[in-house]
């Protein structure tokens, strides 16, 4: 639970503030920078942040717990760092961002209100969105391949190796193991494990016939 500072809390409870939001982002590569939807320049523990960067906060949710919270942050390119080249190499793709409530007459009264990362960026008609993901956000990221009976290669990719010629290729694949085998003669470079036993093997009893060569399970597709 974030801990508003007195002061900051009575202006809130007046209703009338002189806060402002800023931003501070952080690149892969290292590099800072800050922003602030104030009318002028301010400064926080020596470092700047700059005003008229046009930033606005659209639908930022925090949510409690393991949840992703996640929303948008939106704004001009007019500022230094943020253009539209900058934008389109991923230079901003995976930045960190901290946002903060910040009283403009005594910085030092201050809260941090949301943190996380950038993921999507686009951009359209001289202004950029992208995608904020707070920091539950990484427990969702896939590390690793899965283990599943289908194909994860997608046809026609450097590990399906099928070209794009192939008399099959129309036809798309559904990336099944028989699939694979019938329409592309490809099984060498199936991406899935077809063999792999499911749920119901793992809970089926002792079998009553003799015969133990896998065929009931139907592994040939």
């Amino acid at each position: 639970m974030r801990k508003i500072p007195d002061a900051m809390q009575a202006a809130l409870d007046t209703g009338v503030t002189t806060h402002c939001r800023c931003v501070r982002a952080e690149l892969a590569d290292g590099r800072r920078f800050a922003f602030t939807d104030h009318d002028r320049d301010l400064t926080i523990d020596g470092e700047a942040y700059r005003s008229g960067a046009g930033f606005s906060f659209v639908e930022m949710e925090a949510r409690i717990g393991l949840a992703a919270g996640q929303g948008e942050l939106a704004g001009c390119l007019n500022a230094a760092g943020i253009s539209e080249s900058a934008l389109s190499e991923g230079a901003w793709d995976g930045a960190r961002i901290e946002i903060w409530q910040v009283d403009w007459r005594d910085t030092a009264q201050r809260v941090k209100l949301i943190s996380g990362r950038l993921g999507e960026v686009s951009l359209k008609d001289g202004r950029f969105e992208a995608q904020w993901l707070g920091p539950a956000a990484a427990l969702e990221t896939r590390i690793g391949r899965q283990f599943t009976r289908e194909c994860d290669a997608e046809l026609g990719d450097e590990r399906c190796a099928i070209p794009s010629d192939h008399a099959g290729f129309a036809l798309g694949c559904d990336k099944r193991f028989a699939t694979c085998r019938e329409r592309f003669a490809n099984t060498r470079n199936f991406r899935g494990f077809p063999y792999m036993p499911g749920n119901d093997v793992l809970i089926a009893g002792a079998p009553g016939e003799t015969r133990r060569d896998g065929a009931s399970r139907g592994l040939g597709g």
